[in-house]
Protein backbone atom coordinates (compact mmCIF):
# COMPACT_ATOMS: atom_id res chain seq x y z
CA UNK A 1 0.00 0.00 0.00
CA UNK A 2 2.88 2.27 0.94
CA UNK A 3 4.17 1.93 -2.49
CA UNK A 4 1.12 2.80 -3.83
CA UNK A 5 1.13 6.22 -2.38
CA UNK A 6 4.48 6.50 -3.69
CA UNK A 7 6.42 6.71 0.08
CA UNK A 8 8.98 4.06 1.83
CA UNK A 9 7.06 1.99 3.94
CA UNK A 10 7.73 2.94 7.81
CA UNK A 11 9.28 1.27 11.02
CA UNK A 12 6.24 0.14 12.59
CA UNK A 13 8.63 -0.87 15.50
CA UNK A 14 9.82 2.31 16.07
CA UNK A 15 6.26 4.08 15.50
CA UNK A 16 4.96 1.15 18.46
CA UNK A 17 7.57 2.28 20.64
CA UNK A 18 7.09 5.67 20.26
CA UNK A 19 3.20 5.46 21.02
CA UNK A 20 2.06 6.73 24.25
CA UNK A 21 1.88 4.79 27.25
CA UNK A 22 -1.12 2.18 27.25
CA UNK A 23 -2.29 3.97 30.87
CA UNK A 24 -3.54 7.16 28.44
CA UNK A 25 -6.31 4.95 26.99
CA UNK A 26 -6.61 1.81 28.49
CA UNK A 27 -8.04 0.69 32.18
CA UNK A 28 -9.32 -2.38 33.43
CA UNK A 29 -12.10 -2.26 35.86
CA UNK A 30 -13.73 -5.03 38.10
CA UNK A 31 -17.77 -5.31 37.92
CA UNK A 32 -19.31 -7.27 40.53
CA UNK A 33 -17.17 -10.58 39.67
CA UNK A 34 -16.05 -9.76 35.96
CA UNK A 35 -12.82 -7.84 34.98
CA UNK A 36 -13.76 -5.54 32.06
CA UNK A 37 -11.29 -3.87 29.79
CA UNK A 38 -12.24 -0.25 28.83
CA UNK A 39 -10.71 2.40 26.10
CA UNK A 40 -10.87 5.95 26.03
CA UNK A 41 -12.40 6.34 22.77
CA UNK A 42 -12.17 10.17 22.41
CA UNK A 43 -8.45 9.75 23.59
CA UNK A 44 -7.61 7.19 20.44
CA UNK A 45 -9.90 8.49 17.98
CA UNK A 46 -8.39 12.78 18.52
CA UNK A 47 -4.92 12.05 19.77
CA UNK A 48 -3.45 8.85 18.60
CA UNK A 49 -5.12 8.13 15.11
CA UNK A 50 -3.89 11.66 13.82
CA UNK A 51 -0.37 10.94 15.35
CA UNK A 52 -0.90 7.77 13.53
CA UNK A 53 -1.45 9.18 10.46
CA UNK A 54 1.41 11.68 10.29
CA UNK A 55 3.72 8.59 11.26
CA UNK A 56 2.72 6.30 8.76
CA UNK A 57 2.01 8.69 5.03
CA UNK A 58 -1.74 7.80 5.85
CA UNK A 59 -1.28 4.43 4.78
CA UNK A 60 -4.34 2.38 5.86
CA UNK A 61 -2.12 -0.73 6.01
CA UNK A 62 0.46 0.41 8.09
CA UNK A 63 -2.11 2.20 10.30
CA UNK A 64 -3.78 -1.06 10.65
CA UNK A 65 -0.46 -3.12 11.29
CA UNK A 66 0.50 -0.48 14.05
CA UNK A 67 -2.99 -1.18 16.18
CA UNK A 68 -3.02 -4.72 15.93
CA UNK A 69 0.73 -5.39 16.73
CA UNK A 70 0.16 -2.65 19.88
CA UNK A 71 -2.66 -4.75 20.75
CA UNK A 72 -4.95 -1.43 20.41
CA UNK A 73 -7.95 -2.99 19.36
CA UNK A 74 -9.27 -1.84 16.05
CA UNK A 75 -12.77 -1.05 16.26
CA UNK A 76 -12.23 1.44 19.83
CA UNK A 77 -10.37 3.55 17.25
CA UNK A 78 -14.12 4.10 15.50
CA UNK A 79 -12.76 7.09 13.46
CA UNK A 80 -10.53 4.47 10.91
CA UNK A 81 -12.19 2.50 8.65
CA UNK A 82 -9.40 0.33 6.71
CA UNK A 83 -11.51 -0.68 3.56
CA UNK A 84 -12.58 3.46 3.05
CA UNK A 85 -8.59 4.24 3.65
CA UNK A 86 -7.74 1.59 1.26
CA UNK A 87 -10.62 2.48 -1.38
CA UNK A 88 -9.52 6.15 -1.00
CA UNK A 89 -5.58 5.19 -2.27
CA UNK A 90 -6.62 3.18 -4.89
CA UNK A 91 -9.20 5.83 -6.09
CA UNK A 92 -5.99 8.38 -6.10
CA UNK A 93 -3.60 5.56 -7.95
CA UNK A 94 -6.08 4.97 -10.70
CA UNK A 95 -6.44 8.59 -11.18
CA UNK A 96 -3.20 9.24 -11.71
CA UNK A 97 -3.00 6.05 -13.78
CA UNK A 98 -5.70 7.70 -15.98
CA UNK A 99 -3.79 11.24 -16.19
CA UNK A 100 -0.30 9.65 -16.92
CA UNK A 101 -1.97 7.57 -20.40
CA UNK A 102 -2.97 9.23 -23.46
CA UNK A 103 -6.56 8.26 -24.86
Amino acid sequence: MCKLLEQEQPSLSEIIASLPTKEKYYKSERWDEDLVDSYDTTYLNQTLLPLLREKTGNCPACILAVLRQAEIPVPAVSDFHFKQGCEDVWSCFNEAQRRKEPW
